[in-house]
């Protein structure tokens, strides 16, 4: 589920600006609540 909401998020970046930074910075924001999650799960 959640990686599903990810890449919808980071294709919808990449199919409107054409820009890779956009790319990248939704994954550091996965990585982010990725992270988050992890430490909720622990």
């Amino acid at each position: 589920m959640f990686f599903d909401r990810f890449l919808a998020i980071s294709v919808h970046q990449i199919d409107t600006s054409g820009d890779i930074t956009d790319y990248r910075n939704a994954l550091v924001g996965c990585r982010s609540e990725i992270h988050k999650i992890a430490l909720a799960n622990s």
